[in-house]
């Protein structure tokens, strides 16, 4: 049994690196996408939009406010314009993504203590700079008025130091925990470079399956009719579970550990957790890429289920949409693959300094969901390699009666 596991073991290793579709996908794939993927989150987060203004005032303050708001990480004031048609058309060619309207008495009513308005007209398509432009009009104008409710109390004789503290009884103190840069990289690379790994690996099995399907190397393993079959599925399901380990392990410690370095993102994690954690998470995708790969006779049906499938798994792992917001008979499949509980752990140990404590649930999902799709494989497997063997034999002696005929004759 030990040398037909190796061999399988050592068979699985050689398609690895010299079946194009799997050296594509598993190797190629995962180094292309640990490069490609994060490129466009460089800056981490939304620089400079772009912006224009209309100041029907054209007060000091007016353009005092103007320059506060270029000043900003996230807005740059690009033009001044008369009309908003005139804005909203350059809004509509994507050359701005907002409109600042500050109206006629502007200055004279926020200094006479009446309420004065400024209107912020954003792309809203655009979630991600919208929210950051309000977030950053929000905090400009907030410092503005509490400026000038301190210059109010001081005409009127207030100290300046208690004018300042009148103006701002209460400042709140936003601290983001657990991705200091507040960036949109740190947000999302780590799930989906979980994703990816996790698709790579189960495309490269499901192909390896097809591929290897009533090939000569499966046939000469059952071709010996005292063989039990179930003995031949565990021996494949072993030497395959070790082939692909070994590699994806490689690949997933490699994405997890190197990330950190080469995009400056957080990691709390180490080495042995990676490592222990990847066992049981990889484990449970390659026993659930083995049975479903049982499934697919042609390479048209992978793409045409599985790779469609991203954008589902995507969604439902919550890195676009919160998960407990997810209606609930979506939120029950995510209890059925490992992808779901993967990331969440994966997060958990790496960007929130978590411990094996706090991703205890998950850890026991993937622990019974590795159980239950090695029983399933296996049985798939038996299945597969019985027919074969059945083949196999009727096959064997209909060539040994071809073969006695002539020499009888």
């Amino acid at each position: 049994m030990f040398k037909v596991t190796l061999k399988i073991f050592l068979y699985e290793i050689s398609n690895i690196f010299n079946v194009q579709a799997l050296l594509s996908i598993l190797i190629s794939g995962s180094v292309l996408y640990f490069f490609y993927y994060p490129v466009p989150y460089n800056n981490e987060e939304v620089r400079d939009a772009p912006a224009v203004v209309i100041d029907q005032d054209n007060s000091v303050m007016s353009k005092a406010l103007m320059r506060k708001l270029d000043a900003t990480d996230s807005i740059n004031i690009v033009a001044q314009v008369a009309t908003m048609d005139e804005a909203e058309h350059l809004m509509r060619n994507r050359e701005i993504y907002g409109i600042f309207w500050i109206p006629f008495n502007f200055e004279e009513d926020a200094l006479s203590g009446r309420s004065a308005a400024i209107s912020y007209y954003g792309d809203a398509s655009y979630v991600i700079i919208y929210s950051k432009i309000t977030a950053a009009v929000q905090s400009v104008v907030q410092a503005l008025s509490q400026e000038i409710g301190a210059e109010r109390q001081i005409s009127m004789g207030v100290d300046p130091a208690i004018a300042t503290g009148n103006s701002a009884p209460i400042t709140p103190i936003i601290v983001p925990l657990y991705n200091p840069q507040n960036g949109y990289a740190t947000y999302v690379i780590p799930p989906v470079y979980v994703l990816i790994v996790y698709q790579c690996l189960f495309l490269a099995l499901v192909i390896s399956l097809i591929l290897g399907r009533r090939s000569d190397f499966d046939k000469a393993l059952v071709q010996d009719a005292r063989v039990s079959p179930l003995t031949v599925a565990y021996c494949v399901l072993i030497g395959k579970w070790l082939a692909y380990l070994l590699v994806s392990m490689t690949i997933f410690v490699a994405y997890m550990g190197l990330t950190p370095i080469f995009y400056q993102l957080p990691f709390h994690g180490s080495i042995p957790d990676l490592l222990f954690f990847s066992l049981i998470f990889l484990s449970g995708t390659i026993f659930v890429g083995i049975f479903v790969g049982q499934f697919f006779r042609k390479f048209d049906s992978v793409f045409l289920i599985i790779m469609p499938s991203s954008m589902f798994l995507f969604f439902l792992s919550g890195m676009s949409w919160p998960k407990e917001m997810v209606p609930e008979f979506l939120h029950l499949l995510t209890y059925l693959l490992p992808i779901f509980p993967g990331i969440t752990s994966m997060i958990t140990l790496n960007q929130m300094d978590g411990t094996w404590v706090n991703i205890r649930p998950e850890l026991i999902q993937l622990i019974v969901l590795m159980g239950v799709y090695s029983l399933l494989a296996l049985a798939g497997l038996y299945r597969y390699y019985r027919h074969l063997q059945d083949d196999v034999v009727v096959q064997s002696k209909a060539q040994s009666r071809e073969t006695i005929k002539p020499s009888e004759e």
